[in-house]
């Protein structure tokens, strides 16, 4: 299967700073075999969409890697453990032991059994057979983890350390006095507090609000990818949506240019911080 309709990695000729970004959710192609049988809308609505678009331009300005899912994190979450699976979903006895976290009793684990946490909704009329799971464990999942991992190693083996900093979008609704932006680093153990802080201190610069942790800490992507001991450092970044989307009909809005706009000062900001450490 190739690539190209799975992920997608823009690399600069010369690699200036030792930093990846990540946009795992941000995909919109939808594989044939997804067959799900609530409306597509609805699903559109839980993609990070427009967050690759937001910044790559910053990521090639600075001379930094980008990597990105093409498919829908409905389809199979990268943002996930490999074993966050929802036995209600699956049509057989899965042939490895699972760990199903919070997510996937939410029903929005590895594979997504509802359209929203804790919505009625589903997304299939069916179970979905083993080997259909592992189809897109193996053909969508583990090359995206892969082409991540060897990313980031190329980086370090540049720079001995490693920043990664894995992009997502937050729904506005449902968070009484959500900040624009949050940055979450599983409760100061994928990065350190003082390099969040440089991030956030990057962001309210430009006038943003910035949460850290609360209410989003970081998943698999950021736990996976750091390890502070080996200079492998890790942030999730998550941008409020009503800054530059809108919610309902999906359009960018004006707000759109000017986030874009501010990325590349924020991503320089904290470049300048990784060359003094």
């Amino acid at each position: 299967m190739s690539h190209a309709s799975i992920l997608r990695i823009t690399e600069p000729e010369t690699i200036q700073a030792p930093f990846v970004i990540d946009s795992p959710h941000s995909g919109t192609i939808y594989p044939d075999d997804f067959r799900h049988d609530c409306a597509r809308g609805d699903l559109e609505k839980a993609e990070d969409r427009y967050v690759d678009a937001l910044f790559l331009p910053a990521a090639a300005a600075c001379h930094i890697p980008v990597v990105q899912a093409l498919f829908p994190r409905t389809y199979i979450d990268v943002n996930r453990a490999v074993d966050d699976i929802d036995e209600k979903l699956i049509d057989g006895k899965w042939p490895a032991p699972l760990c199903p976290t919070q997510r996937s009793q939410q029903g929005t684990g590895l594979i997504r059994r509802v359209v929203r946490p804790n919505n009625a909704e589903q997304v299939y009329d069916r179970k979905l057979g083993i080997a259909d799971i592992l189809h897109r464990i193996d053909n969508y999942y583990k090359p995206y983890h892969r082409a991540l991992q060897e990313t980031l190693d190329r980086v370090h083996d540049i720079y001995a350390r490693v920043y990664l900093l894995d992009c997502h979008s937050m729904p506005s609704a449902g968070h009484t006095g959500l900040a624009d932006i949050v940055l979450g680093n599983r409760d100061d153990t994928t990065c350190a507090r003082d390099f969040m802080a440089i991030v956030g201190d990057a962001f309210a610069a430009r006038g943003y609000s910035v949460a850290y942790n609360h209410p989003y800490k970081g998943v698999e992507i950021v736990r996976k990818f750091s390890s502070p001991r080996e200079h492998r450092y890790a942030l999730q970044i998550e941008i409020n949506r009503a800054l530059y989307m809108n919610e309902t009909t999906l359009e960018k809005t004006a707000g759109f240019d000017s986030l874009r706009n501010d990325l590349e000062p924020v991503l320089r900001q904290i470049i300048d911080y990784s060359y003094v450490k």
